[in-house]
């Protein structure tokens, strides 16, 4: 009867022992678990911020893609009214030129009349004299 009661406490002593060591094992994985939770929650908590960043950007980035199509639309009619603006001008500066040319000639006709007049008008003057 000694030795199995000696056994039987032998055999307690390490079913306890183990016991112990599994309750550890317990203790431990379930602060590793609360550990990987929370590390887990925050990692969560990054993507979530981070896809609303990814939203805003996104919103922005289209919100300056319009603005670059609309401001691409002026420049293109401001280039329109440029080009008509200086074709304008061209046809109006090919006038004047002309109308100038034109004034040019009719200047030099008179100053050779006005000379004619001056040279006869001299000779007029030398005869008499």
């Amino acid at each position: 009867k000694a030795v199995v009661s000696t056994q039987s406490t032998g055999k307690v002593e390490e079913l306890t022992e183990e016991n112990t060591n599994l309750t550890n094992q317990i203790k431990d994985t379930a602060q590793k678990v609360e550990e990987l939770t929370e590390e887990n929650t925050n990692l969560t908590n990054q993507i979530r911020d981070t896809a609303q960043k990814v939203e805003e950007l996104t919103e922005e980035n289209t919100n300056l893609n319009n603005q670059i199509k609309d401001v691409t639309g002026q420049l293109d009619e401001l280039e329109g009214d440029n080009n008509a603006t200086v074709a304008a001008l061209s046809d109006k500066l090919q006038e004047v030129e002309e109308q100038l040319g034109t004034e040019i000639g009719t200047v030099e006709e008179e100053l050779t009349t006005l000379r004619d007049e001056v040279t006869r008008r001299n000779s007029a003057v030398s005869i008499v004299s």
